[in-house]
C-alpha cells in the first residue's frame, strides 16, 4: 500500500521570498518541525485506517526546504521514516538566509569600484567553465570536479588603458570575486558559511541589485527580530550570526548531527544535491555529511552502511541543467509529462527512490546511481545523455568511449 501526502509547512503564501509568517510565534514552530511532525502522524492514521493494518515501510522525498523537513524529522523523531531520499536540504538555518544577503552585500554599492555587473559575471564563468572543465579529464562544457579544479582569476585582471572593461576585472573588482568564491568565515577562521562550488552562476548569488538578497532581509527582521521594520544593512556584522544561533528560529535546523539512533533502527538515507546549486550552496551538504560522519563514529558506524551522499555535477538547485544529466526521480525534479519516475530507466539503477526502497528492504546499497537528461527535458524526445553519480567522496571519472554514456564513466 501506498500513501503520498504533501503538506504546507503550516502556512499558505505562494510567495516563497515572503517570511511574514514568522511574526507568529506558532507558525514559525509550524514551519520548523510541528507541520512536519503532525502531517506525518496524520497521515499514518489516516493509511491504517483506509487499508485496515498499519503501513510495513515508511518513506520521504524531498528537496531544498523539504530536504531539511525529512532530515529534522529524522532526528527528532527517528522512528518516523525507514528511508529519506533527501536533496540540496536547507539545512543551515540560523545562517543560509544571512548568508545570501551577506553576499550580495559584498557586491554593493552598484556604483562602486568593485561592483561587478551581471554581464561581467557571465564572462567570469565563462573564463570559470573554460579553466575547470578539461581540469576533470573531459571537456563536455561540465564542471565534473568543480572542488578539484585550480582557478586563476588573474587572466582576467584589466592591463593598462585601453583593456576592455566589459571583458575583464579591475584590482577592485577581484577583490569582490575572490570574497564570493570563498567561505564566509568568523575573524578566528570557523566557518559561517561555505561559497558555492566553482561553475555556479555568480549572479545567482552575488546579484546584481541595489539591495541585498530579500532572503536574507526577512530571516533578519521576521525570523530574528520579530518585526516588519525594515532591517539597516549598515550595521550588518556577525553579532547577526550569533544571535541567529541562539535563537534557532522555529528550531528548524537539523543540526544534531549523533543520527546513530535512526541508525540503529534500520534507518537508510540517499542525499544528493547540484554542485551548481545557485540557492543553497552544495558544500553545505558536503559538511552536513561530514558534521554527521563524525557524530556516528564513537558509535562505531560507518556512513556507507546507512547514510550515502550523491553529488550531481552541473546541476541547479534540487534540478536543472544544461549540458550534465541530473535527473534520477527526486522531489522537485520536473521533466516534461512526469509525475513520477524515470521514463525508460525506472529501476533502481536510476530512480533513487527505488534505490532507496531497494536499500531498506533487501539491504542492497546503491553503488552508484545513474543520471538521466532527456533532449529539452522531454522523454518524449530521447535521451541526450547518461552519466553515473557516485557515493561521497567517490567521483565520476571518465574511462573511454562516448561522454554521454554511463557505461563510459567509473566511480574512483
Amino acid at each position: 500500500m501506498q500513501l503520498t501526502q504533501k503538506q504546507d509547512t503550516g502556512h499558505d503564501n505562494p510567495n516563497p521570498l515572503d517570511s511574514t509568517f514568522a511574526l507568529n510565534k506558532g507558525s514559525l514552530e509550524n514551519w520548523g518541525w510541528r507541520a512536519m511532525h503532525g502531517s506525518i502522524l496524520v497521515g499514518k492514521a489516516l493509511s491504517a485506517a483506509y487499508y485496515g493494518q498499519n503501513h510495513k515501510y515508511s518513506y520521504y522525498s524531498g528537496c531544498s526546504t523539504g530536504g531539511r523537513q525529512g532530515l529534522r524529522e529524522m532526528q527528532l523523531n527517528p522512528e518516523a521514516f525507514d528511508g529519506l531520499f533527501v536533496g540540496a536540504p536547507a539545512w543551515w538555518i540560523p545562517h543560509l538566509g544571512i548568508y545570501t544577503s551577506q553576499v550580495t552585500l559584498g557586491n554593493l554599492p552598484q556604483n562602486s569600484s568593485h561592483h561587478i555587473s551581471a554581464a561581467l559575471q557571465n564572462v567570469i564563468n565563462d573564463e570559470i567553465l573554460k579553466q575547470c572543465d578539461p581540469q576533470d579529464g573531459i571537456t563536455d562544457k561540465v564542471i565534473m570536479n568543480p572542488e578539484g579544479c585550480v582557478f586563476n582569476p588573474l587572466t582576467l585582471l584589466c592591463e593598462g588603458a585601453a583593456a576592455n572593461a566589459s571583458a575583464c576585472i579591475t584590482r577592485p573588482q577581484l577583490d569582490t570575486l575572490y570574497k564570493a568564491l570563498h567561505d564566509w568565515t568568523y575573524f578566528d577562521g570557523t566557518l559561517i558559511f561555505p561559497a558555492p562550488s566553482l561553475g555556479t552562476p555568480l549572479v545567482a548569488y552575488v546579484g546584481d541589485s541595489p539591495d541585498p538578497n530579500p532572503m536574507g532581509t526577512g530571516m533578519i527582521e521576521h525570523l530574528l527580530l520579530n518585526t516588519t521594520q525594515p532591517y539597516d544593512w549598515s550595521t550588518f556584522n556577525e553579532s547577526v550570526v550569533r544571535l541567529a544561533e541562539a535563537i534557532d528560529p522555529g528550531n528548524a535546523s537539523p543540526d544534531d548531527f549523533d543520527i546513530s539512533a535512526f541508525q540503529k533502527r534500520g534507518g537508510k538515507v540517499i542525499h544528493w544535491h547540484g554542485q551548481a546549486d545557485p540557492i543553497i550552496p552544495f558544500r553545505s551538504s558536503t559538511y552536513f555529511y561530514e558534521q554527521t560522519a563524525s557524530s556516528v563514529a564513537p558509535h562505531d558506524i560507518e556512513m556507507d552502511d546507512f547514510y550515502r551522499f550523491f553529488p550531481i555535477a552541473g546541476m541547479s538547485h534540487c534540478s536543472g541543467s544544461q549540458y550534465s544529466p541530473w535527473y534520477i526521480g527526486g522531489a522537485s525534479q520536473v521533466v516534461t509529462n512526469v509525475s513520477h519516475g524515470v521514463p525508460g530507466f525506472d529501476d533502481s539503477q536510476h530512480n533513487g527512490l527505488l534505490a532507496l526502497m531497494r536499500w531498506v528492504e533487501n539491504g542492497t546499497a546503491p553503488e552508484k546511481l545513474v543520471a538521466t537528461k532527456y533532449n529539452d527535458d522531454n522523454p518524449a524526445k530521447g535521451v541526450y545523455g547518461q552519466r553515473p553519480l557516485c557515493p561521497y567522496p567517490k567521483q565520476p571519472v571518465y574511462t573511454h568511449g562516448k561522454v554521454n554514456s554511463a557505461n563510459s564513466w567509473k566511480c574512483s
